[in-house]
């Protein structure tokens, strides 16, 4: 039996229909197996990344970076090739170190001093925590950067620093405080130890604010004030100051205010540190008031004066009665 025409269009039709589904199947499972290999590779990369040490810091190199470099045409006068993503250099700046020489000791503090006092000397960068210990009279400043560190340093032992008057003796600490990940990618977003409340006017005082801080463990709020509608809390902790933070804007009396970071006052010139002279000035008690001026002591009156004129009295009374009984001598001889 021959077939006629119309069964062999029957039949490439059918078979096309089955290649074309057979294409179908072969594409899906290469698709499937490619989409397979992708998956694993970036399962692979994430757990390489996680294995790897995380780099909590700024390069200190300006130029950019080697993933930057390698997607530069140098032959097109520096331009990016076109596709790149990691064309734009890395942000320089200080190094953000976690483990640096940033933390310094005072030992032989005055009696009485606090936390206001030690903030008050210490200038040449932004500090990470100011420590005070009542009981052995020391204390400790740690600096958001070493660098800052080393140079306050250098400064005060060429020059002295002196506390309320009193020469106080610096070292570097046993014990250096070492930046954690978080607070130093929060210290990158301007976390600091000072808290701005904008635009509160008369609504807050600081007694207020003080107690609803006071329930923070080991948080010291050094000085609360009030400036141009603002409230500047500083305390004694960038770690303490975010806790703070989050503390004040759960409260509903804080819901209507804007909290942000505020400048640390230690952050100025090393020049604000003032040599001895200055500070004896400063430092010197006022003056005792002089009872007994010199002038004063040229014309006052001779207090002994009386007895003087209790011996002219005295001999007087003794000349009139030697004439007394001269006269009754007389008396006597001319009767």
């Amino acid at each position: 039996m021959v077939p006629s025409a119309g069964d062999d269009d029957s039949a490439v039709s059918e078979y096309e229909a089955v290649e074309a589904r057979t294409s179908g199947y072969r594409n899906a499972k290469v698709a499937t197996k490619s989409n397979k290999s992708n998956l694993a590779y970036a399962l692979r990369a994430f757990s390489k990344a996680l294995s790897q040490p995380q780099e909590s810091e700024w390069t200190e190199d300006s130029s950019i970076s080697e993933a930057a470099s390698a997607s530069i045409d140098m032959s097109n006068g520096g331009a990016p090739i076109v596709g790149s993503s990691v064309a734009t250099p890395v942000p320089s700046g200080p190094r953000l170190e976690r483990q640096a020489t940033r933390t310094i000791q005072f030992t032989g503090l005055p009696p009485g001093v606090t936390h206001q006092d030690i903030v008050k000397v210490v200038r040449g960068g932004k500090l990470v925590e100011v420590y005070l210990s009542h009981r052995y009279r020391n204390g400790s400043v740690s600096f958001v950067y070493g660098e800052d560190a080393k140079a306050f340093f250098a400064r005060s032992r060429h020059s002295d620093l002196y506390i309320k008057g009193q020469k106080v003796n610096l070292k570097w600490s046993d014990r250096q405080f070492a930046l954690t990940d978080y607070i130093a990618g929060k210290i990158k977003s301007g976390a600091s130890r000072t808290i701005v409340i904008r635009n509160c006017e008369s609504n807050l005082s600081e007694a207020m604010i003080r107690a609803d801080l006071d329930h923070i463990h080991n948080l010291v709020v050094i000085k609360v004030e009030f400036f141009d509608k603002s409230c500047f809390i500083q305390t004694n902790s960038v770690s303490k100051a975010m806790m703070a933070r989050t503390c004040l804007s759960s409260r509903l009396r804080y819901r209507g205010y804007r909290l942000q970071w505020g400048p640390d006052e230690c952050d100025r010139p090393l020049a604000e540190i003032r040599p001895l002279a200055e500070h004896a000035l400063a430092e010197r008690p006022p003056a005792k008031p002089n009872n007994y001026p010199m002038t004063s002591f040229l014309t006052r009156p001779n207090r002994f004066e009386m007895l003087r004129l209790g011996d002219k009295d005295t001999s007087g009374t003794s000349g009139n009665s030697d004439s007394d009984s001269d006269s009754r001598d007389s008396d006597d001889t001319l009767q």
